[in-house]
């Protein structure tokens, strides 16, 4: 990132960059939606305004230096690693609000509440739906890789977990790289 650019023009610069099929679609999608000011949880991570900006944007870097490593082996090209890291938890548009008490005033301990009308699909399934539904271009890799990025904490990961590692070892960097940007992260 240059000196010059702000955190969304990096964001769509990294999209644009994959040529992908179906990207400007996702593009106008995000841009119509509350992602490039919505927070990242409730109370966890980046619970803040562009909390899901920085956070997806926290995990591309950490994923991009974990596989620049000469010794890990991934099979994801630069597009995909783009695709995927910064698109895992676009689940999150439009699913948080405010969380108001009864005094009118802003909850400091949760900041912001589910909102309850968000379509009830698994974590990883919800942002793979999305991005399918847009038209977005994804390999079967980088969908397993979105699919699976929650890893232990996603309830079914235990019964797939054998297959996982097997097909998709990316999706355990892709958690590590996750969970790596949620540490560093306020």
């Amino acid at each position: 990132m240059n000196n010059n650019e702000t955190k969304k023009e990096r964001f769509i610069r990294l999209l644009r960059s994959t040529h992908r099929k179906g990207v400007e679609k996702l593009i106008t999608y995000i841009e119509e939606s509350d992602f490039f000011y919505a927070p990242a949880s409730t109370k966890f991570h980046l619970s803040c305004k562009e909390g899901l900006l920085i956070h997806s944007l926290q995990v591309y870097d950490e994923f991009k230096r974990l596989t620049d490593r000469e010794d890990i082996n991934v099979k994801l090209d630069y597009s995909g690693i783009i695709l995927v890291s910064l698109l895992h938890d676009i689940n999150k548009i439009n699913t948080y609000k405010p969380n108001i008490l009864k005094n009118g005033e802003r909850s400091t301990y949760k900041p912001y509440e589910f909102n309850g009308s968000s379509f009830p699909c698994g974590h990883g399934e919800k942002s793979v739906i999305i991005l399918l539904q847009l038209g977005l271009e994804l390999s079967e890799l980088e969908i397993l890789c979105i699919r699976w990025h929650m890893n232990v904490f996603d309830k079914n990961y235990y019964q797939y977990q054998d297959n996982i590692k097997k097909e998709c070892p990316e999706s355990i960097y892709l958690f590590i790289s996750d969970y790596l940007a949620t540490l560093g992260e306020s």
